[in-house]
């Protein structure tokens, strides 16, 4: 949900617009990869591959060699078609700790994990260009917090080129491009279609009242994220609304935004 509310000096009518996620049909485009190294979640890693029939040459590795793999092919997949919760924390743990080898420097005092291959990739970084990682990930629970770490990661390692394909169902044969077409997040649907989302919002849904009275109002609201976007707006239509007294950004960018508006009161 997001704050709306009247513009072009009409009366401002504050209510709640309501957003859905709807999934739009993507155009699969060639794929210009010769070989695509991949690293494989459990033992039916490598049949679940072969099942995608991608098709690039794909050349299982172990995860200890994946960073050097990526370094020398500028490439690598990350695949899984598990269910089970079990092991998803410590799956978690080893893309993360690949994903800083591959795409950056480790966190000062952080634990040097899978460190075959480290100098290639380090000399990759320095030398080359942007190294492009695909998650073929079953749309399943196993690898809901993967996802959100590829989120974090595109925005923390600008070095590496992630995009992430989920697929319900059984895979179905993906065929030619489909890692060239996708976007940064998409879904392959039980029919096969390449799906990428898009936020819409819900008809009708501008129409919620939010009451404002002296009781609604809260002390103090947190805002993370606040520094810019959608975040800083919220922050202010907060404090405009009469519904914080007060509010506190917090955020890990710089805050151009913030600054300029401050210049704008």
């Amino acid at each position: 949900a997001a704050p709306a509310g009247g513009g072009g000096g009409g009366a401002r009518a504050d209510g709640v617009c309501r957003y859905e996620v709807v999934w739009d049909a993507a155009e699969v485009a060639e794929l210009c990869l010769g070989v695509l190294p991949v690293v494989a979640d459990g033992e039916g890693g490598a049949a679940f591959v072969a099942s995608l029939q991608l098709s690039c040459r794909c050349v299982m590795v172990d995860w200890a060699d994946a960073a050097a793999a990526a370094a020398t092919h500028g490439a690598l997949a990350i695949a899984g078609g598990g269910a089970d919760l079990d092991g998803a924390e410590a799956l978690l743990w080893r893309c993360l700790s690949l994903l800083v080898e591959v795409g950056g420097a480790a966190p000062s005092g952080a634990e040097a994990h899978f460190s075959r291959g480290g100098a290639a990739a380090a000399e990759a970084r320095a030398t080359g260009g942007p190294v492009q990682v695909f998650a073929l990930l079953a749309d399943t629970p196993r690898y809901a917090p993967l996802r959100g770490l590829l989120r974090v990661a595109r925005k923390e390692l600008p070095r590496l080129s992630i995009r992430s394909v989920a697929l319900q169902g059984a895979p179905p044969p993906l065929g030619r491009g489909l890692l060239a077409a996708a976007p940064l997040e998409a879904r392959v649907s039980t029919s096969g279609q390449l799906e990428r989302p898009r936020l819409a919002r819900v008809a009708g849904s501008d129409a919620l009242p939010l009451p404002v009275g002296e009781h609604d109002a809260v002390p103090t609201a947190l805002v993370t994220g606040g520094l810019k976007g959608l975040g800083l707006r919220v922050g202010q239509w907060l404090l405009s609304s009469g519904r914080a007294r007060r509010v506190v950004l917090v955020g890990r960018s710089g805050g151009r935004e913030l600054r300029g508006a401050e210049g704008e009161g």
